[in-house]
């Protein structure tokens, strides 16, 4: 089996994707198109050279529709969340091109609920939906392990705050900070971790100095592997203030570590954030946000509780193991579906 894998980006969850298939006993080779402009003549030069059985491609309605176009062989549409979830919602040219592709592919991977009943709604068929939850290394996150309190000077009783997400609008960062400078003077000696970089990253910390809180807030920079993993296992409370998601893998990754996660209330969060396991609040209020922090300082028992609950949920449903093993299925089914068409 050969499998041309196509995205927009050459990313660690790229790369993760890239070594499933190779893992499972594929010959698999990448390609990385730019998705404001991918470079169809390309993407047919290097198909030609590598004669794929399967091409895999995504986000659906960029590299996936450029795909689709000079590809007439069995077709893996593979949704990253953001591209059905935001994009196609937020221009009618892009809703037109994602039920193009979902109409055409022979598979469409999603990583989960939400995803799933959008590309329904878009067009893809029952049959070809498969979902696949891109899950964790649980072997690195977990709740058992070193944090980071003592290289940073983080007093033991203090309450930890994280934030992994970009710094870019999308993401909204700025509704944690906001957040967080209203209830300061409340949390028993709390710290802002803010983990990530971006666009915004000036405008993060021109209100952390302008509110007085760089006493309190420690910007991180980029971070990965066991940093990363030591980060999670530093916060009592994990905040996501994204306006969309998936499945988010630092949620899960969290999660896993034992952080009671504080979400916003998107249909990709639901699923994994669930009541007893973490709390939701609306996409921008930052005093609701405030609120729930303070109420989750003010009762460490049920912190504590949460944080079991979003371990075991995490171990149980978000394994990247058991994600990897149905590649070659999809694969496999993507071929099949594809020869059922030809002749139907």
């Amino acid at each position: 089996m050969r499998v041309l894998y196509v995205s927009g980006t050459d990313g660690v969850h790229d790369r993760r994707m890239i070594d499933a298939w190779a893992d499972h006993g594929v010959d698999v080779s990448a390609l990385v198109l730019d998705p404001a402009a991918p470079d169809v003549g390309l993407f047919a030069t290097t198909a030609e050279r590598f004669q794929p059985d399967v091409v895999h491609a995504g986000p659906v309605p960029t590299i996936a529709f450029v795909v689709a176009q000079a590809w007439s062989g069995p077709l893996i549409a593979m949704s990253w969340g953001f591209d059905l979830m935001a994009d196609v919602e937020a221009d009618d040219a892009m809703r037109d091109r994602a039920s193009a592709v979902l109409a055409r592919a022979d598979v469409v991977i999603v990583d989960n609920d939400a995803v799933y009943e959008r590309a329904r709604s878009l067009g893809a068929a029952d049959a070809a939906i498969v979902r696949f939850p891109w899950g964790i290394d649980h072997q690195r996150f977990r709740p058992e392990g070193g944090d980071l309190r003592a290289e940073f000077g983080i007093d033991g009783a203090a309450t930890c705050i994280v934030s992994v997400r970009r710094h870019e609008a999308l993401y909204d960062v700025e509704t944690l900070v906001r957040a967080f400078e209203g209830v300061r003077s409340t949390l028993r000696e709390g710290v802002l971790l803010l983990a990530g970089g971006g666009s915004r990253t000036h405008v993060l910390r021109a209100m952390v100095e302008d509110a007085g809180a760089s006493d309190a807030v420690i910007f991180l920079g980029e971070l990965e592997g066991e940093q990363l993993a030591s980060l999670y296992r530093t916060a009592d409370v994990y905040v996501s203030t994204s306006t969309v998601d998936g499945s988010s893998i630092s949620l899960l990754e969290a999660m896993a570590s034992g952080a009671v996660p504080v979400v916003t209330d998107i249909p990709g969060n639901r699923q994994w954030v669930p009541e007893g396991v973490g709390v939701r609040f609306p996409v921008g209020d930052h005093e609701q946000l405030g609120a729930v922090l303070l109420e989750l300082e003010a009762d460490p028992a049920r912190r504590a509780r949460m944080g079991e609950a979003a371990a075991r949920l995490a171990q149980e449903h978000a394994d990247w193991r058991d994600g990897a093993r149905r590649l070659r299925g999809a694969a496999d089914l993507a071929v099949a579906r594809h020869a059922r068409r030809a002749v139907s």
